[in-house]
């Protein structure tokens, strides 16, 4: 059985206190025009990659334009190489290229043609591997049926071991035959992990609401900070909007979907009430339903804080998502940390919360820190999407829940900056969200 190292993850909620709370006066939208990200890597990752690197900026900007194509990439392949194709991901021994999984029967000029067609030919090398994601898909589809809808169990696909990982969450014995099972029936295409012990992961701006910046939610006997992650609306006809944050953060204020955020003078209102989520084997996510709409009137932009390779920019925008792929490096922004940039190490892998109690699957692991509060920052990349913080580990490394899986599970779509006609990066000329929403899909509309 492959074993992880057992984590601490960056928990959500803490206790109120005076000595917790940020400095609410250092950060208005005053700041907004004039304190901007350098132009040549506005979020930081370009800069952070060199310097984990040891190369030149130059050369980093290069190896992040590589990265950008990774999501074309792999749809290309699955579409022209689907009984063949496996994977895709970077390989920082390798200077940053690209990896791109082949079972034997596919000609590597197959590959290559495509990888030139989208001008990364010449970053790409070509891996052979025993097992299609088409195969793995089937294995992984069959190992969740017999499965069932248990939450004590995560299955999920590892690209680069190129095997389905199935975990099972500390004393659920009553599956452990189920698991040695499917390990003997498939063989070394089925890797059992244990799930990571973990333990769940606090800027306060005047209106317009975007992702990085603290909300809260008081108890009787505390208060509980998380980070707001992406604005988002509904996919149902509705088209309500929301704010995406973490699961565990909902759980931790006693399943309530009610929170308040602070404007820049620290007074409190009300900023979500009600919507859904997940803190099980799917996963740890929630979408909370926005009001005071006309108060808080959102846009598709994070914070990103002055950082290690970063600098403070609070309207930076989302023009897109991404898939995450081994190697890609992104940054995140958390109301307590600021903003950290990373390389991602692997995906789907299973962690536990409560001692083990609950399992937590589907995460990307990153290395990045974090601390509490931090849960539910957006975590990002070259003005796109990639997921939202969940938990900090041992040896330097953090999770975050892939984008793609909020979207899905929860009936939400990440919002972008739009102009008539496609997207900008440009926050400034990004559309505006219509003060009284009237359930029309058009509800973010252009200037």
């Amino acid at each position: 059985m492959k074993q992880l190292l057992a984590l601490s993850l960056g928990l959500s909620a803490v206790l109120g206190c005076a000595g917790d709370a940020p400095d609410a006066t250092d950060a208005t939208d005053a700041t907004d025009a004039t304190a901007v990200a350098a132009p040549d890597a506005p979020d930081g990752a370009a800069a952070s990659l060199a310097a984990e690197r040891g190369i030149s900026i130059a050369e980093a900007t290069q190896r992040m334009a590589w990265q950008a194509k990774l999501d074309d990439l792999e749809t290309t392949l699955q579409g022209q190489l689907a009984t063949s194709f496996a994977g895709v991901w970077v390989d920082p021994a390798r200077g940053d290229r690209v990896q791109v999984a082949v079972t034997a029967d596919a000609p590597a000029g197959d590959v290559l043609a495509i990888a030139q067609q989208l001008g990364v030919d010449a970053a790409v090398d070509v891996v052979r591997v025993p097992r299609s994601r088409a195969q793995l898909q089937r294995i992984a589809d069959d190992v969740t049926a017999q499965a069932g809808d248990d939450t004590t169990v995560a299955v999920g696909i590892d690209p680069v071991a190129d095997v389905v990982t199935l975990a099972v969450a500390p004393g659920a014995t009553e599956l452990g035959a189920l698991a040695d099972d499917l390990a003997r029936s498939y063989g070394g295409a089925l890797q059992l992990q244990a799930p990571v012990a973990a333990t769940p992961a606090r800027t306060s701006f005047d209106p317009p609401m975007r992702g990085g910046v603290q909300m809260h939610h008081s108890t009787s006997s505390d208060t509980i900070y998380c980070t707001t992650g992406f604005f988002a609306h509904g996919t149902a006809s509705t088209h309500l909007p929301y704010i995406i944050s973490a699961g565990h953060c909902v759980t931790e204020a006693g399943d309530s979907g009610v929170w308040s955020a602070d404007f820049a003078n620290g007074t409190a209102h009300g900023l979500t009430n009600g919507g859904s989520y997940k803190v099980n084997a799917g996963g740890d996510m929630s979408v909370l339903q926005m009001v005071g709409l006309g108060t808080w009137k959102p846009q598709p932009w994070i914070v990103v804080q002055a950082g290690p390779s970063t600098s403070f920019d609070a309207k930076y925008g989302i023009a897109g998502n991404s898939s995450s792929h081994v190697g890609a490096h992104v940054c995140h922004t958390g109301i307590t940390s600021g903003t950290h940039c990373g390389t991602i190490q692997k995906l789907d892998v299973p962690i536990t919360y409560d001692g083990g109690k609950t399992i937590v699957g589907h995460q990307v692991q990153v290395g990045v820190t974090g601390k509490s509060g931090d849960s539910g920052g957006p975590v990002f990349a070259s003005h796109k999407a990639f997921g939202t913080f969940s938990a900090t580990g041992a040896g330097g490394v953090a999770y975050y829940e892939p984008i793609g899986q909020v979207e899905s599970q929860l009936g939400v779509s990440v919002a972008h900056c739009l102009l008539k006609g496609g997207t900008t990066t440009n926050a400034d000329k990004c559309c505006s969200l219509e003060v009284e929403h009237s359930g029309s899909p058009d509800f973010l509309l252009c200037q």
